[in-house]
């Protein structure tokens, strides 16, 4: 029961790096779990940097369940106490009684149910190997991947199970039985079909110390005299099993029914899912036999769980306080009442829940290690670093649509640099990088046509060789870049354009000059063109204008002509006409 923040998630693979079942699916640059593959061992929870991963919260349910006036009963695991000091102990009852809590009981009843069973199927059956069942992600591994050892695994519930069994004969099946542990693994578990009834939510000690801490209750200030008056963990033979108690730590499971050198087993605590998986491994390849094998997913046991507060990092200062409270209930009287519970049923039939996998064919593979840039053996990295132990694994994941080809970093690094290179050798425009002591970097082949200096003349060399070192001091010093700024270098016989920008986290300038040269003659030749024109036209009106009035003068003289010409003639008709 996990939630994959796709806003946060950074395609960092490291959720995917370390799930043992690469049950992992990335798609579309994001990451999301494949519940079918997952043996809900919370690895990627545990080491998410973005905090992108994070288990469905039952708060809420808890919350309205005792709001409902419910009868709600809290089994805790017995790791609770790598939480709390010593004297803390009943402090911790009492903050889960000021949430609404009607009843606290520590899980170590159930755990000193299963652990009587266990001795009794260990002494009456006569199986090759046995398994112990109390890690919930172990039993998955099994259902899911080692499904030949199903044989071997002792038919029983886990001691969380076998508890909310107990809590519902003793108080009714209408209670409210809410585990909290440091296990989120549980929470899939409580909702298996097989035992869905018995325990009604889950949380996790993280998710506990969160509400806790919502609702402003501190352990340091509450008041120990609240804690006697009240049934607690720690008061009562009833509340408390000590040979359950010990269940948390390494090897606690199969010490409460087996000794050490037994003639019948040899007793393997696999711990951590490596261990688990090689321990399985040689069952399977029967390289093992007579062996009695207490797996537990995570390293250190329950008190390695990943449901513990984040900032409870320290996993020894846990198994310290573990291990003194399991002392201290050692050295009191307490009756264990052994047989209390023994007309529970607490059996479980275990499920093979293999799946079919479809391998891809040899020429497929080929195909897409091609796309991930590996064309031959040399090229097969096998870095990890996308999750899986070899390329070919990556390859296959990719056929399955659980993983995409350009999580292959080396490819995705090679190819970036190789377009990287290919635009910084073949760029129209002079890239040049200088550091904080005004040294050239970087000097690509325009730069060098430009300049007409070679590269390995400038590379760590002053780049006031070639430029006015002014503008690189301006921006190194305000931090602020120079856009667009134009300047000609007649030494060079070219006009730039300057874009400088700084690089902070480098502490070095990029520069970029775009040579305009050629269109700053254009320009000159256009204007020099316009004017030409200008001129022309100029001329053309002036030439025009003494036409006018040429013209207009030759105009005026035959008009006075033709005027003193028609006049004689009027006068002529006046003076010879007909009287």
């Amino acid at each position: 029961m996990l939630n994959f923040d796709k806003a946060d998630c950074k395609n960092c693979y490291k959720c995917l790096r370390v799930c043992p079942t690469k049950a992992i699916r990335i798609k579309n640059e994001q990451a999301e779990c494949v519940e079918k593959l997952c043996i809900d061992c919370g690895k990627c929870l545990d080491v998410c940097p973005q905090d992108a991963i994070k288990t469905v919260s039952e708060i809420e349910n808890v919350k309205n369940a005792i709001r409902s006036g419910r009868n709600v009963i809290a089994s805790v695991a017995p790791s609770f106490a790598g939480l709390v000091k010593g004297e803390e102990v009943g402090l911790f009852v009492t903050a889960l009684k000021k949430l609404g809590f009607s009843y606290i009981e520590e899980t170590a009843i159930g755990a000193n149910h299963v652990a009587n069973l266990y001795k009794n199927y260990s002494e009456e059956k006569d199986s090759k190997n046995i398994i112990a069942t109390c890690c919930p992600s172990a039993n998955l591994l099994i259902e899911q991947y080692y499904p030949s050892l199903i044989k071997y695994i002792m038919p029983y519930v886990t001691p969380m199970i076998a508890h909310g069994k107990v809590l519902k004969n003793r108080f009714g099946t209408d209670c409210y039985v809410v585990f909290i542990g440091p296990c989120p693994a549980k929470k899939n578990e409580a909702k298996d079909h097989r035992h869905k009834n018995d325990i009604d939510a889950v949380l996790t000690f993280d998710e506990l110390y969160k509400w806790l801490e919502q609702r402003g209750v501190l352990l340091y200030e509450l008041d120990s005299n609240e804690t006697n008056e009240t049934n607690q963990t720690n008061q009562t033979n009833e509340m408390v099993q000590k040979r359950g108690a010990a269940f948390p730590i390494r090897g606690g499971v199969l010490a409460s029914f087996i000794a050490n050198g037994s003639e019948k087993y040899e007793v393997i605590h696999a711990d951590g899912i490596e261990e688990c998986i090689a321990v399985f491994d040689s069952m399977v390849s029967e390289s093992i036999s007579g062996v009695c094998v207490e797996p537990n997913v995570c390293r250190g046991s329950c008190i390695g769980g990943v449901g513990y507060p984040k900032n409870e990092k320290d996993y020894f200062k846990r198994f310290k306080r573990v291990k003194e409270y399991v002392k201290n209930l050692e050295k009191s009287n307490i009756n264990e009442g052994n047989n209390m519970h023994q007309n529970i049923d607490c059996s479980k039939e275990f499920i093979n829940k293999l799946q079919d996998k479809n391998v891809a064919p040899e020429e497929i593979i080929n195909a897409i290690m091609s796309k991930m840039g590996k064309h031959d053996v040399s090229d097969e990295l096998n870095c990890t670093t996308c999750g899986y132990d070899t390329c070919r694994d990556k390859a296959q994941a990719v056929y399955d649509g659980m993983a995409e080809v350009n999580m292959c970093l080396p490819f995705m690094r090679t190819k970036a640099e190789s377009l990287s290179n290919v635009m910084f050798e073949n760029s129209p425009n002079i890239i040049i990088i200088v550091d904080d002591e005004l040294m050239v970097k970087e000097y690509n082949p325009k730069a060098e046509e430009t300049f007409h200096i070679r590269v390995k003349h400038m590379i760590d060399r002053p780049v006031s060789i070639i430029l006015d070192e002014d503008p690189f001091i301006e921006v190194l010093n305000n931090k602020k870049d120079i856009i667009g700024r134009k300047k000609t270098y007649p030494e060079y016989d070219v006009t730039l354009v300057q874009s400088l920008s700084y690089l902070k986290d480098q502490n070095k300038v990029l520069t970029i000059l775009t040579d305009i040269t050629a269109l700053e003659e254009q320009k000159e030749e256009m204007i020099r063109a316009k004017e030409s024109t200008i001129n022309a036209a100029q001329k053309v009106i002036e030439k025009q204008m003494r036409v006018a009035q040429e013209i207009a003068s030759l105009l005026g003289e035959t008009t006075a002509e033709t005027k003193v010409t028609l006049t004689k003639l009027k006068n002529v008709f006046i003076d010879g006409g007909v009287k």
